[in-house]
């Protein structure tokens, strides 16, 4: 049988009214709940909302000081009905219904629930199993309301083991790890279907920039700058390969970032090779290193072992040479021997 959405509510007000009576800070638990209504209907510009929380924060200060003066007199109350009529308040302050029309409407609601669990009790009821219809005799309708007001007695007591066993670190690195996996298979399937769409439309992706990896409202591959050469507060939007090419060229010019052929062209005009670099030690001024830019054309072993970059160290040298010259007629004789691996080291310095 459905629970209806205000009955739900009050059940949950109650509840945290029992934790905070456990606790002993009710006061800061209401005190909390009823200003942050008060913000959230002040927010909608809701008058009347805002109008019944503070008329049921004032019923609740009514109801503790009578039940704190009816205990001084000796006579008590009731903690059943209390916590009911603190709840109702509570419940109110929640959805800025008046307290009145609250306990009206879940009174309302447990008498229908009661006179339903009347009947079926003598009747039976109605029920599902196995996706089929059935119909649930009076004795075993009787039985299974018992068993479910047993179960939440020994719940409230703490007489029931835990169904399933608590988190651990075991279990948290476990779910952390799940989430990790979907992750990156989301991004892998994301890749792969921005490059079929790259490959289908026959476009290549443009100097000094990157797959956005989303596809545009058509289908088409989009495309950002290399994030090294994006001026700080520039725009780096995913554009089509045209567009994002001629951004590209604009972002590298306002960052001053020359091309790897500037900087060579720049090289060759102060005197040095190719491939050629003047050692940075100090105990080596004046000597100079080769070193190679790992790019695609090199084997999967090497771009592994060398990660960027790498030097030409002729055998029976340590890689470094005394003149420009010396440099550059290594590096020619490593070029005229196809390269060998032999002659590949870390980059020097």
């Amino acid at each position: 049988m459905a629970v209806s959405k205000l009955l739900a509510r009050r059940r949950r007000s109650k509840g945290l009214l029992r934790k905070a009576d456990r606790r002993g800070d009710r006061y800061k638990v209401v005190k909390k709940k009823k200003d942050r209504a008060i913000d959230r209907f002040d927010a909608r510009g809701d008058e009347a909302g805002k109008s019944n929380v503070v008329k049921s924060a004032d019923l609740l200060h009514s109801l503790a000081v009578f039940a704190r003066d009816a205990t001084a007199a000796g006579g008590g109350v009731a903690e059943g009905p209390l916590l009911t009529a603190t709840a109702d308040c509570v419940t109110a302050m929640d959805t800025g219904e008046n307290a009145v029309d609250v306990e009206k409407e879940t009174s309302q609601e447990i008498e229908r629930r009661e006179k339903y669990f009347s009947k079926t009790a003598l009747t039976g009821r109605r029920g599902r199993k196995n996706g089929k219809d059935i119909r649930v005799d009076a004795k075993t309708t009787v039985a299974e309301r018992e068993y479910q007001l047993e179960l939440k007695r020994a719940t409230r007591a703490g007489e029931r083991d835990r169904q399933y066993e608590g988190p651990t670190l075991e279990t948290h690195a476990l779910a952390v790890k799940t989430i990790t996996d979907e992750q990156k298979r989301r991004g892998r399937n994301r890749r792969l279907r921005v490059a079929r769409a790259q490959k289908a439309a026959g476009v290549a992706t443009p100097k000094d920039c990157i797959p956005a990896h989303y596809l545009g409202d058509g289908g088409e591959p989009l495309f950002i700058t290399d994030r090294d050469l994006v001026p700080p507060g520039s725009d780096n939007k995913p554009l089509i390969a045209e567009k994002a090419a001629a951004r590209a060229v604009r972002h590298r010019a306002e960052k001053e970032v020359k091309t790897r052929a500037e900087k060579a062209a720049d090289r060759r005009a102060g005197g040095l090779p190719d491939n050629v670099r003047p050692s940075k030690a100090g105990c080596r001024a004046g000597q100079y290193y080769i070193v190679y830019y790992v790019d695609k054309s090199y084997s999967k072993a090497i771009k592994a072992k060398f990660k960027k970059n790498f030097s030409v160290v002729k055998p029976g040298t340590n890689g470094y040479y005394a003149s420009t010259k010396d440099a550059a007629d290594v590096r020619d004789e490593w070029i005229k021997k196809k390269r060998p691996e032999s002659w590949m080291a870390k980059e020097r310095s």
